[in-house]
């Protein structure tokens, strides 16, 4: 690979998210045959574990608690009561949304990972937005179509998920390995 190339790349998504944003954008994946997730990484075998069932909140005070390394079938809703502006405007096609809790047990980088295109902000305990470290795809050909990568500290985390195209997402909070 070039070095002007990486340089891209790095200007693009900045040194930390490389793994994340530039080699999916730089590589070239295989067409899918089929989708299973009989593939997936070591660090995301809970995905393929039965998921709970949990209906997203409409506002913090009503945000479903979820667990991290538990995969959750989130059932969104057509609207919420932001906690932060979301990162991305709002899609009149894609209006489903929904903020959820999660304790983070330790300090350190974490993944969200999602099922679907929706957007993610994350507010950290102090109420102040937490910036993503990047984003990609990191399983192809599985359910698993999104990763977001956050450095996180201890804590209550709120998530809140806005413009999925569906009323449901599968959803996966868990460490880097």
């Amino acid at each position: 690979m070039t070095t002007r190339i990486w340089l891209a790349a790095l200007a693009l998504c900045g040194f930390p998210a490389m793994a994340l944003c530039a080699a999916p954008a730089l590589a070239q994946q295989p067409a899918c045959t089929a989708v299973s997730d009989t593939n997936l990484p070591p660090a995301f075998a809970a995905w393929g574990k039965p998921a709970v069932a949990v209906t997203a909140g409409a506002a913090a005070a009503s945000a479903a608690r979820i667990q991290p390394n538990v995969a959750a079938d989130i059932s969104l809703l057509p609207a919420i009561t932001p906690v932060l502006p979301p990162g991305r405007a709002r899609e009149t096609e894609n209006p489903h949304a929904g903020l959820l809790l999660v304790a983070i047990p330790t300090p350190g980088v974490w993944r969200i990972g999602l099922s679907g295109g929706a957007w993610i902000d994350l507010i950290g305990p102090d109420g102040k937005a937490v910036q993503s470290m990047g984003h990609g795809h990191m399983a192809p050909c599985t359910t698993l179509t999104k990763v977001v990568e956050f450095q996180l500290g201890a804590g209550d985390h709120l998530i809140q998920i806005s413009g999925n195209a569906g009323p449901t997402v599968r959803l996966l909070v868990s460490p880097r390995p």
